[in-house]
C-alpha cells in the first residue's frame, strides 16, 4: 500500500469544506463521540454498537442484496438501523456510521426511513446532497482528524495498517486522507 505524506491542503473549487452540520438537536460527529466518552464507551476506534444503543436506536445485523449497505427506518416510534450482514465489517461499521449521519442531519427529511446502497465512491465522499453529508459525518465521526493523523504519523502512512486501526476500509482512510491535505506518495 501506499505511503501519505501531508501536503499544503488547498480547497478544490465546488469541494465544501469539511464544517459540521447541524439540525435543531445540533448533533455533531464530535457530539457523537463526546457522547460515548461520556458513557465511558471506547472511542479509539469508536464503538458504534454501545453508542446506537446509548441512543435508543436499533440495530439490525442481517443479510441484503449486495447492493444494499443499509437503511434507517422508523418502526412503531423508534429508528432503527438495518445492516448488511454480508459485507465486510469495516464496511459495516462506516454503514452504521453513515446511517447514524442521517439520524443526527436529516431526521427531518427522511420521514419514515431511507435505504442506501452506495456508501462512497472513488472520486471523493458521492453527489452531493444527503448522502454525502452523511458520508463526511461518518468520516467525521470514525476518523476524527487529530486522532486519524496520530495513527497516520503511527504507521508512517501505511494505509492498510490505518484502515486495520481504525477498523475502516482503506478506501476511507484514503478518501479522508486526501480531504485532510495528505497525498499518495509514490
Amino acid at each position: 500500500m501506499a505511503i501519505m505524506k501531508r501536503k499544503k491542503l488547498t480547497a478544490k473549487p465546488g469541494f465544501p469544506p469539511q464544517t459540521n452540520k447541524t439540525i435543531a438537536d445540533n448533533i455533531t460527529p464530535q457530539k457523537m463521540i463526546q457522547l460515548a466518552r461520556d458513557h465511558d464507551i471506547c472511542v479509539t476506534p469508536l464503538d458504534l454498537n454501545s453508542l446506537v444503543k446509548i441512543l435508543g436506536i436499533g440495530l439490525r445485523i442481517m443479510p441484503m442484496s449486495d447492493q444494499k449497505s443499509g437503511y434507517i427506518k422508523k418502526e412503531e416510534g423508534r429508528w432503527v438501523i438495518g445492516v448488511n450482514s454480508l459485507h465486510h465489517p469495516n464496511r459495516q461499521r462506516f454503514t452504521i456510521a453513515h446511517e447514524l449521519g442521517h439520524y443526527s442531519l436529516h431526521r427531518d427529511q427522511i420521514g419514515d426511513g431511507l435505504e442506501d446502497s452506495i456508501l462512497f465512491r472513488a472520486d471523493g465522499y458521492g453527489a452531493d446532497g444527503i448522502e454525502r453529508e452523511a458520508n463526511i459525518f461518518a468520516s467525521e465521526m470514525l476518523m476524527p482528524e487529530e486522532y486519524f493523523r496520530q495513527v497516520v504519523d503511527e504507521h508512517d502512512g501505511d494505509i492498510k495498517a490505518i484502515s486495520k486501526e481504525l477498523q475502516v476500509s482503506s478506501l476511507a482512510v484514503s478518501i479522508r486522507a486526501k480531504n485532510l491535505g495528505y497525498k499518495e506518495s509514490k
